[in-house]
């Protein structure tokens, strides 16, 4: 909303997108509406696990809020307890000592998102601190970790690649660059993996085809020009997917050796 007032968006039309959002909030946060999504939501991963659809059960469910994402993330596991059971990998794998050393003990399914001061200490302690989000971005990459299910809201939509992800389910108001960002997560080729599922709880169908049209019209360049802040998370995005590339490699002394090195 302070970037609609910079670029000109007057206080009454701000007020009121304020009230939508706000009856948005309760309609998609409903109890009732809630307690069926995570139904629906287990029925169809684990109908894609048991058929084989997923390369390595990797999922990402987008929540439009933090509190929307923790009460999604409560009924998932009054469902499905031992999705929040730490075990060592994923099951049926065997680790070598190394990946012992790699590969942390955690749950199926975790939320990933900031802290809040004004958290209650359960969610609080669930989301944990800035280190251990950074243990579960490795984690999520390793394809024999137990760490299966990320719910977010906003983070890792941008700047974040996993080849073997390829499911996400949408329960959010997305659209344009930021939506096709999302989108991209699950589209990364892998060996035999030629795209992604998209489940979409929120009806973006209209805003998909409008943000597809847009890139393929600018045969991928999408616009001529670029806000800083666009260009950023473009740049972080590709840097990501460059330094997971090379990820074997040692480079650390790259600006400081000798060229043959």
């Amino acid at each position: 909303y302070q970037q609609c007032a910079v670029e000109g968006t007057n206080e009454h039309q701000i007020e009121a997108s304020k009230r939508v959002m706000a009856q948005m909030g309760s309609i998609l946060g409903d109890p009732d509406r809630i307690k069926e999504l995570a139904e629906d939501f287990i029925k169809h991963y684990e109908n894609r696990v048991d058929e084989g659809s997923t390369i390595k059960g990797k999922a990402m469910f987008v929540s439009s809020s933090r509190l929307i994402a923790y009460s999604l993330y409560k009924e998932i596991i009054a469902l499905r307890p031992e999705w929040a059971k730490i075990r060592e990998c994923e099951e049926g794998v065997v680790l070598s000592d190394i990946e012992r050393r790699e590969i942390k003990p955690m749950e199926r399914i975790k939320m990933v998102m900031t802290r809040d001061q004004n958290d209650e200490k359960e969610l609080y302690d669930l989301i944990g601190s800035s280190d251990y989000r950074k243990e579960l971005d490795r984690q999520f990459k390793n394809a024999k970790s137990n760490f299966k299910i990320a719910i977010i809201v906003d983070m890792w939509l941008t700047g974040f690649d996993v080849p073997f992800l390829d499911t996400m389910y949408i329960d959010k108001p997305m659209k344009g660059h930021g939506l096709m960002q999302a989108l991209a997560r699950v589209n990364r080729a892998f060996k035999d993996k030629t795209g992604g599922i998209i489940v979409d709880y929120f009806g973006l169908s209209a805003r998909i085809a409008e943000a597809v049209n847009h890139y393929t019209a600018s045969k991928g360049r999408g616009k001529v020009v670029l806000e800083i802040e666009e260009a950023e998370l473009m740049l972080i995005e590709c840097h990501e997917v460059v330094k997971n590339m090379f990820h074997t490699i040692e480079h650390s002394e790259y600006w400081v050796c000798e060229p043959l090195e």
